[in-house]
């Protein structure tokens, strides 16, 4: 199976051909992102999370402010919410009517569907010989009720995992969201190299390999497609 649960309901084994993801929920709830590389033998890989103190983080009430190893800017988290605590640039920001923008999202609940899941009216990948498995992954944020489901499907002999999150509204008023992405990926520290692809007439796709670096860098195509001068890509 593409797609298994441990029995307590709380980690997460997504397995392609030749690589792996692994998540875990843990015990305040954050869904953490624990592994997603080369194929992975082991089943339980909590071990590659290592909360250590990082001196400045700020940590969340639920550890009793006892925990200082514990601070949401330093955990790997799956799915991040603006605010609470975590001053990275996070995957969803929203705006409430009271005001107030922070979301903190805690682990509720996952199933499994056979095939791929749709997204209507956009373009996507389709599962068009029914072999795919998709799991979903529903957290919430712990003060207004706004609720993501995270969608994973998995095309195991394509080696491909794809990502999409649908937000839905379930507070007591309205929400603005000012921004939805469709992942955020928290990789170890090590040195890796960006490879992104320009190009021009008869010369489309041409790789540029960098160092990548402290900071931000954005990789895009302004035409609302992509283009032959360029592809809104990039390989790590």
């Amino acid at each position: 199976m593409s797609i298994r649960v441990s029995e307590d309901g709380r980690q997460f084994f997504l397995e392609t051909k030749t690589s792996s993801y692994r998540m875990k929920a843990d015990e305040l709830g954050t869904l953490l992102h624990l592994y997603y590389g080369e194929k992975s033998g082991g089943d339980d890989l909590s071990a590659l999370f290592h909360a250590v103190p990082r001196g400045h983080d700020a940590n969340p009430y639920e550890t009793g402010m006892k925990n200082r190893d514990y601070g949401l800017e330093s955990i790997p988290q799956e799915y991040s919410g603006f605010g609470g605590a975590d001053y990275r640039t996070t995957a969803l920001r929203a705006r409430f009517e009271d005001g107030t923008r922070t979301v903190r999202f805690r682990f509720e609940s996952y199933r499994i569907e056979a095939g791929k899941y749709a997204i209507p009216g956009l373009p996507a990948a389709y599962d068009d010989r029914g072999d795919a498995e998709t799991l979903v992954i529903t957290l919430r944020d712990v003060e207004t009720g706004l609720k993501a489901g995270l969608y994973y499907a998995v095309f195991e002999e394509a080696d491909v995992i794809t990502r999409a999150v649908k937000v839905t509204n379930e507070t007591a008023g309205t929400v603005t969201l000012e921004k939805c992405a469709s992942l955020a990926l928290a990789y170890p520290a090590r040195d890796y190299d960006l490879m992104t692809f320009f190009g021009r007439w008869a010369k489309e796709r041409t790789p540029e390999r960098v160092m990548l670096a402290l900071g931000i860098r954005a990789e895009q195509s302004l035409r609302g497609a992509s283009s032959l001068q360029y592809n809104p890509s990039a390989l790590l």
